[in-house]
């Protein structure tokens, strides 16, 4: 979690980014937990837009704004 809240940090404070985001498998939970927790909101899937091991697979969008990002530093 500190790694993405680090990461985000730079892209929104440093490089003065509006919108980061990042994809998950739908199968990591995991990941899905810790995207949310640094303020990420799902936002959908991309269905079958990874070829892996012959096989399609389908990747969950999660994204948060500058705004979203400032609001979560003020708090």
């Amino acid at each position: 979690l500190e790694t993405v809240r680090l990461l985000l940090g730079l892209g929104f404070e440093d490089l003065d980014l509006h919108r980061i985001w990042g994809a998950r498998s739908p199968l990591n939970t995991a990941s899905a937990r810790t995207m949310a927790a640094a303020g990420m909101v799902e936002e959908g899937t991309i269905r079958e837009h990874i070829l892996k091991n012959g096989r399609w697979r389908d990747s969950v969008v999660h994204a948060i704004l500058d705004r979203e990002w400032a609001a979560l530093s003020a708090e």
